[in-house]
């Protein structure tokens, strides 16, 4: 089951370097009223602003809310279908870190307006991206700027206020031939450190990167965070028991503080994985999570 989680991860390490090119397109002339969202956070934002009536195309991937499902679907990440997209006979595609240059590269050619966006670094950038977004659609006037603004006050809200000796280390990944994790210039990376806790991964690089089992092993993290499945298949805490399990059974990770002490955090994975509006709800379990599980330092 730990497959496609991987490989999601996987993508997400190789699809960084070469996106840094994708380039950010202005604001449209005209509000566009028939929009392909390319990636599921694009596809969420869009649906948060209230615009979700206004896309006509989306990826395999885009699953929530489940009105999106009900969408032309353009095919996946590596397999979208520039024959589809181009036949619903969009006025603006949404592209993000990871979607295909090429793709952007074809449909910009066909005079198809485009707007690409970076993958996030901060949680305040998700903010930012969902305010082009909206002055892309809508010139950033009226109801889906007071959406923005109530998000902002809640990750004002969600802040934890910590120094670096009261924060615990936490790695996220999983065991497996290779650890994928979330190195510094991540959302994952600011979502630890606003959670309250040191990821231990910040000092081994930025991006997406992986990481020994010597690394992990001298780091000994006090936290472990991880994500569920995609298929969601089976409830968190059934996923966190088996997950548990796993861990203690390899030979590196049981050696862990975190594993030998129960502290593994599990989300699930569209809402940790994706910098979209539901990524607060990620930050806030993981809160909960680190103040209320054994050696939890409650604030």
């Amino acid at each position: 089951m730990r497959s496609r989680l991987a490989v999601y991860l996987l993508a997400l390490l190789l699809a960084a370097p070469a996106a840094q090119n994708i380039p950010i397109a202005g604001e449209t002339a005209t509000g566009p009223q028939r929009v392909v969202s390319l990636a599921p956070n694009l596809t969420e934002m869009l649906f948060y602003l209230g615009y979700g009536s206004q896309i006509v195309g989306r990826t395999d991937f885009c699953n929530f809310p489940p009105e999106a499902e009900e969408i032309d679907t353009i095919g996946g990440f590596v397999d979208t279908s520039l024959e589809k997209i181009v036949s619903l006979n969009p006025d603006l595609v949404l592209a993000y870190q990871g979607n295909s240059l090429e793709l952007v590269d074809q449909l910009e050619t066909l005079d198809i307006e485009v707007l690409a966006l970076h993958e996030a670094q901060t949680l305040a950038e998700v903010a930012s991206q969902m305010t082009a977004l909206d002055a892309a659609l809508n010139g950033g006037d009226g109801s889906a700027a007071e959406l923005i603004q109530s998000w902002k006050q809640r990750l004002a809200n969600l802040r934890r206020e910590t120094t670096a000796e009261d924060c615990p280390a936490l790695l996220f990944g999983y065991p497996g031939e290779e650890t994928l994790t979330c190195g510094s210039q991540t959302f994952l990376d600011d979502l630890i450190l606003l959670a309250g806790a040191r990821n231990i991964a910040s000092k081994a690089g930025s991006g997406w990167l992986s990481i020994s089992a010597e690394f992990i092993l001298a780091s000994d993290p006090e936290w472990i965070l991880t994500a569920s499945d995609c298929s969601g298949e089976e409830s968190l805490q059934d996923a966190r028991r088996r997950l548990l399990e796993e861990m203690r059974g390899d030979a590196v990770w049981s050696e862990l503080s975190a594993v030998c002490n129960g502290n593994v955090v599990v989300i699930e994975s569209d809402v940790l994985l994706r910098p979209g509006p539901r990524i607060l709800d990620a930050l806030e379990q993981l809160q909960e999570s680190i103040a209320g599980m054994p050696g939890g330092k409650a604030q």
